[in-house]
């Protein structure tokens, strides 16, 4: 969460043809936890963290046999089995209680290599103007991952005080698009144990601290003030860091990445996953981005015209895709979207249309999170292999007014419809039939009639093979309303 004050609006000027003057300026406050307020081994992204207020059972008294406490202990593991995992809401929490880490991480690496600064400055001006920042689409590059992505390519020493801003934007998009060894397939910083990282924090302390370090007239007095400083900041950064070897290894969020088609970059502590956000539609707009970026620049026709499409033009990934569709949705409420999320044990019941924004966030995500992936994820399979890209924008959220803030509420800019993209492949766009599976694949099948319902249909090719198929009449002028019907 971040609060943004702002100071109040001057006083109207007497003249009343001069308009009042705008704030000068707004403070952006973001609470940081240390990372001993809960602890980090149950916030893995294999676990579950959101539960239903449990009545308080009775302590087991002295008589109690180790039988009796051992079938306990059973039942206790058995219903945290039963919970689906929650990373999204584990990955939020874990990144609060990171956040000093991360910036003392920035600060010594921008000791050590100054010019660091322009090339993530480059970086992030290229994420804006190609539209793959945050602040364009909620799934987009935020600043303070692009920022530990130049830290990790600076420590794997890819970056170098003798390149120029312009060679460490290369090395950055070509992480951004590697995908063997770049973000399409995961990053993992080097894990680092909680010793090493208190050094880190504490040699960046005086950086962190140095604009609200007070000025003193004895140096002996600030000195020991500064160093006091340094050792409660590193403290809080890294006290209730588990060692390196109790974090969830690569394989672990590799794992929950797939199911949910989230992005993996692990910070050095081995806990955070800095692209948990993006999912597998941004990371394929990012990766298609920078393709194009380092091809242009690696061989222009013309370099003044290189570095302004680069970096002079926006552009936006929705302009790339040959199909946009406003998809109209219900209220996201937790009680609408019973059929994407799926209803387990350990999750709160809605409370009713009322607060319908306070039970969608009873869930690993908010519930206008969840009918985004919806609508994502039944466009992708009802263009099957016809779109060779789908992406559901997800909107940011507008701030909370001071009466929402007690129940935690934030809503979509424009709630009620979803904004989806597509790119197609011209080979499959307009083809009349869709081919689905075979008739003696009994599960296959009924699965697939279904999704389509009362379009689908059995029937014979000429090679005699007899399939499911959803066939599309249309006039040669008109198939290109295909993909439109598919998606009604």
């Amino acid at each position: 969460p971040v609060l943004v004050p702002s100071p109040p609006p001057p006083s109207q000027s007497s003249s009343p043809s001069k308009p009042a003057a705008p704030h000068l300026f707004e403070l952006r406050l973001m609470p940081c936890l240390p990372p001993s307020t809960f602890p980090l081994v149950k916030l893995a992204p294999d676990r579950n963290a959101v539960r239903t207020v449990q009545h308080a059972q009775p302590v087991a008294g002295p008589r109690e046999t180790a039988a009796q406490q051992q079938q306990h202990l059973s039942k206790e593991r058995e219903q945290e089995a039963a919970l689906l995992p929650t990373p999204t809401y584990n990955t939020s929490v874990v990144a609060d209680c990171c956040a000093l880490l991360h910036a003392a991480l920035l600060q010594c690496a921008l000791q050590a290599n100054p010019k660091l600064a322009d090339g993530l400055l480059l970086l992030k001006v290229w994420a804006r103007q190609h539209g793959l920042s945050a602040a364009q689409t909620a799934d987009g590059l935020d600043g303070h991952m692009l920022a530990m992505l130049m830290v990790h390519l600076a420590e794997r020493g890819k970056l170098s005080s003798s390149m120029t801003p312009l060679q460490m934007l290369r090395a950055a998009l070509h992480a951004l698009s590697d995908p063997v060894a770049g973000l399409p397939k995961g990053i993992a910083m080097t894990p680092q144990p909680p010793e090493q990282l208190f050094g880190i924090v504490h040699a960046a302390a005086h950086t962190l601290l140095a604009p609200f370090s007070p000025v003193s007239s004895s140096h002996h007095g600030s000195t020991q003030t500064s160093a006091a400083a340094a050792d409660a900041l590193a403290h809080a950064a890294c006290d209730g860091l588990p060692p390196s070897s109790a974090a969830p290894n690569l394989a672990t969020f590799r794992k929950q990445a797939s199911s949910s088609g989230a992005g993996v970059f692990i910070d050095p502590s081995g806990h955070c996953n800095l692209a948990a956000h993006m999912g597998r539609a941004s990371l394929a707009a990012v990766a298609a981005a920078a393709k194009t970026t380092l091809a242009l620049l690696d061989a222009p026709a013309d370099a003044d015209e290189a570095v302004a499409a680069a970096f002079l033009t926006p552009t936006s990934h929705t302009s790339s895709a040959d199909y946009v569709w406003a998809v109209a949705v219900a209220h996201a409420s937790a009680g609408s979207m019973t059929s994407h999320r799926e209803q387990q044990p350990g999750r709160n019941a809605p409370r009713g249309e009322d607060d319908a924004g306070a039970s969608g966030l009873c869930g690993d995500r908010n519930a206008w999170r969840d009918a985004e992936a919806a609508v994502e994820s039944l466009a992708r399979a009802a263009l099957t292999d016809r779109a060779t890209w789908v992406h559901a924008v997800r909107q940011p959220l507008q701030a909370a007014p001071v009466e929402h803030l007690q129940l935690g509420l934030l809503r979509p800019r424009a709630p009620g419809a979803v904004l989806l993209e597509a790119r197609l492949d011209p080979t499959q766009a307009l083809r009349l039939v869709d081919v689905g599976p075979a008739a003696d694949d009994t599960k296959a099948a009924a699965k697939f009639r279904a999704f389509w319902g009362e379009a689908s249909e059995l029937r014979r090719f000429q090679d005699g093979k007899i399939n499911e198929a959803v066939v599309w009449p249309a006039a040669q002028g008109a198939r290109h309303t295909i993909p439109d019907r598919g998606l009604e």
